[in-house]
């Protein structure tokens, strides 16, 4: 069997890894160093200035410079700033808050001392938590650990000296103590995880793990850890309130604008991995954001619902590293080194054979790579083309992940409610579908000012402009509803319990043919002439309660043998049953219409809200006469199987 055949993970890993490691310092000696563009920082002599620019910010008031960090980052800054004489500070100063400074800095001894005692302390915790938390043998953790510290993120990494690095190494602290049976270092783990949280905010996601174990009570020590460590800092440094709405005005400030948003020259988030593709269609530029912007909400949606649901924990850690990366606004390569975290725990328990298992583990390897490759455009050694190989990397990785977590989630569900796993899928699938039209529709970018978001559905004037992209997302979102509504009319268990639910969404179904039929011939006579809208609602109904007989008869309500119906009584009855909800209709049409001047296109939905729920009852209670009907208590045939 293919499960029992020998794994080659770990020397798939090292070989890809190192490869890609030698191959790049080999490039780098026969281009003198030109091939380094296609790694670092574009910005020529920009080198470790996240470190020194966030220094600087805390001469004065980082918020004011436009910071996005929490308060706990700028305490460590501010810490380190004060091995700084003043006199050398105030030459960057400027007279206006600012949040970058001049790289003249970096030919200054005095700024140097604090970078040195930085990358010392990291870089020692860095290697001796990663030879720790990887299992296996001493040669084995020395060897990943030196192949981790190689690999294109780590270098670029160190080459902006970003702050992630010390949550990253928390965060492994977290992974390699939250578990443990000693009382005391599940403590750590979890003041750990609080202080990357507090410094970084994104490790906040990995809390996740101690939601799926049931450890309630831990994660909300954890986050009543990183609550304190965000206030106590923000109100004794900066400002309390008044910091806290800073900060948030940055943070919501950042990335909204279109250049931003369009931009895709390096990493790319979820959204622009959709908009670099669209950017080569003629959409107009507010088509692409919102659509791009669609996209980011659904894959954060489905990373985070798979990551609760996946039963493997490097997949868990996988999905999460995703919507880190995935879902913030910019995204930066040093991003990439979260996903050391699934790899680990992926060569440490993956011992089972498997095709699937060598897709995702070459997947992780590019990502953690980093690959450094010439543009074949230009000829120029640039991070454009690698950068694009990991972000689309990473856009399959959790597509398939997410895949796999719907399977898992199915079983979860059939497991703990006998509910059929169809229903799980199209109850995710109808999520997805909310998500798409919230996004596109209800959040902000989705509709122009000024318009009330209810309306949203119906107004032909929000963002999305081009006739054949909107068809494409009705037609979308219908088939998406559709779909739902059969798989619950079909796939519920078979209980009588179901029976009155089942039929309810039945008639649902039967209900959007009936109103398309209805509207179908009311549009027709209002296209003809618009004065002609009452005589087309009128031929509409007509037609349209025909056909809601038959399938009502043989799809809703099935006549009772016993009673021995006459099937012309229920026609009659159908016709006086949505007659009646026609009046009604017909009233509201003219009040809408003529009285308070609602166009004629809108009226015929907006009476739909009224007249649908109105019609099911009437024919449910009256109609098919369901209401004293008998349950079938029959017993089940001997042999036949439950669900």
């Amino acid at each position: 069997m293919e499960s029992e055949k020998k794994v080659y993970y770990k020397h798939f890993f090292y070989a890809f890894l190192f490869s890609n490691i030698l191959i790049f310092f080999i490039v780098l000696f026969i281009t003198g160093g030109e091939s380094s563009k296609a790694l670092l920082f574009a910005d020529e002599g920009e080198m470790f200035m996240d470190f020194f620019n966030s220094m600087l910010q805390n001469a004065e008031d980082p918020y004011a410079c436009g910071v996005l960090y929490p308060p706990l980052s700028n305490c460590m800054y501010k810490f380190l700033l004060s091995f700084v004489p003043q006199r050398y500070i105030n030459r960057f100063l400027e007279d206006e808050p600012t949040a970058y400074f001049d790289n003249d800095v970096l030919k200054m001894q005095q700024y140097m001392i604090p970078y040195i005692i930085y990358v010392i302390i990291t870089s020692i915790l860095l290697f001796f938590v990663l030879v720790y938390y990887k299992k296996g043998s001493k040669a084995e953790r020395i060897l990943f650990t030196v192949g981790a510290v190689f690999s294109g993120p780590m270098i670029f990494q160190f080459e902006r000296a970003n702050s992630i690095l010390v949550a990253f190494i928390l965060s492994l602290v977290f992974f390699l103590t939250y578990d443990s049976k000693n009382k005391v270092l599940r403590e750590i783990g979890l003041i750990s995880l609080a202080i990357a949280s507090a410094i970084k905010i994104y490790p906040i996601v990995f809390a996740v793990f101690l939601l799926k174990d049931k450890r309630y009570k831990d994660l909300i020590r954890a986050l009543v850890y990183c609550t304190v460590l965000f206030v106590v800092p923000m109100f004794r440094y900066y400002g309390g309130f008044e910091g806290i709405k800073a900060l948030l005005a940055n943070l919501t400030a950042y990335g909204v604008n279109d250049n931003r948003q369009l931009s895709t020259g390096v990493q790319l988030n979820f959204a622009k991995m959709l908009v670099l593709p669209l950017s080569l269609t003629n959409m107009s530029n507010e088509t692409i954001i919102s659509v791009g912007e669609m996209f980011r909400f659904v894959m954060a949606f489905s990373c985070c619902a798979s990551a609760l649901f996946s039963k493997s924990r490097w997949k868990t850690a996988a999905l999460c590293a995703a919507v880190i990366y995935g879902f913030q606004e910019t995204c930066a390569t040093y991003l990439l080194i979260l996903f050391l975290i699934p790899v680990i725990m992926f060569l440490d328990s993956e011992r089972v054979h498997s095709k699937m298992n060598y897709v995702y583990l070459f997947l992780l390897t590019v990502i953690v790579s980093g690959p450094a490759c010439v543009n074949p455009v230009t000829g120029q050694w640039t991070r454009f083309v690698g950068t694009k190989i990991s972000s689309y990397c990473i856009l399959i990785l959790s597509i398939m992940l997410i895949v796999s977590a719907i399977k898992d989630m199915a079983a979860f569900f059939y497991g703990l409610f006998n509910i059929k796993k169809e229903v799980t899928v199209a109850f995710f699938a109808v999520s997805l579908a909310i998500i798409v039209f919230g996004s596109l529709f209800v959040l902000p970018g989705g509709i122009p000012k000024n318009n009330l978001k209810i309306f949203g559905l119906i107004d032909i004037s929000f963002i999305i402009q081009r006739g054949t992209l909107k068809n494409t997302i009705f037609a979308v979102l219908a088939v998406a509803v559709f779909a739902g509504l059969m798989f619950l009319c079909y796939w519920l268990p078979k209980d009588d319990k179901y029976n009155g639910f089942r039929q309810f969404v039945k008639f649902g179904i039967v209900g959007v043919s009936n109103t398309l039929v209805s509207l179908i011939v009311y549009y027709i006579f209002y296209f003809i002439n618009s004065d002609l809208y009452i005589v087309g609602n009128a031929a509409g109904f007509i037609i349209s309660v025909l056909h809601a007989y038959f399938l009502n008869s043989t799809f809703v309500f099935k006549a009772d043998d016993d009673k021995k119906r006459s099937k012309g009584k229920i026609l009659i009855r159908s016709y006086i049953a949505y007659g009646s909800t026609f009046l009604l209709s017909e009233l509201l049409l003219v009040v809408q219409v003529e009285w308070i001047s609602v166009s004629g296109m809108i009226a015929p939905i907006i009476n739909l809200l009224i007249t649908v729920p109105l019609n099911f009852i009437l024919n449910k209670f009256w109609t098919y006469n369901e209401k004293g009907k008998k349950k079938n208590n029959a017993l089940p045939q001997s042999g036949s199987k439950e669900e």
